[in-house]
């Protein structure tokens, strides 16, 4: 459930826990946050990500108290449908979409991109926890 306020949170944090909030201010996985700032950092050679997010961090409150539990699907590796590491075949089962036209997909911008998405692949494989 969305969140009135926009706070630090305190459960899910790696460093501040300001991405960990964000995801629980828009009902999002945090994940999708981390890896945007992750990237954004590595190709922008991260000062100009690092410095807001230092400033963002100590101007925002720490979460109180524990509000509720984000209502946000966890992401996980699939071990069950998987060619490479199972990300592509994790996010397919937790969208409900076909993760071969997630791969299809996943080909034609990895690519065109070459590094980018291969970078955001070999990210997600180090960051997402395998399936239970």
């Amino acid at each position: 459930m969305k969140s009135h306020h926009f706070y630090r949170s305190t459960d899910d944090a790696f460093i501040t826990g300001l991405l960990g909030g964000l995801g629980a201010y828009f009902g999002v996985n945090p994940f999708a946050f981390r890896l945007a700032f992750l990237l954004i950092a590595v190709y922008t050679a991260f000062f100009p990500i690092f410095l807001p997010y230092v400033i963002v961090s100590f101007l925002t409150k720490k979460q109180p108290f524990l509000l509720e539990q984000p209502s946000y699907m966890p992401l996980y590796r699939s071990r069950s449908n998987r060619r490479v590491a199972g990300v592509i075949g994790g996010l397919a089962e937790a969208y409900e979409v076909d993760p071969t036209v997630l791969r299809i997909l996943f080909l034609i911008f990895a690519v065109c991109t070459v590094f980018p998405f291969t970078l955001t692949y070999l990210f997600s494989w180090m960051l997402l926890p395998v399936e239970h």
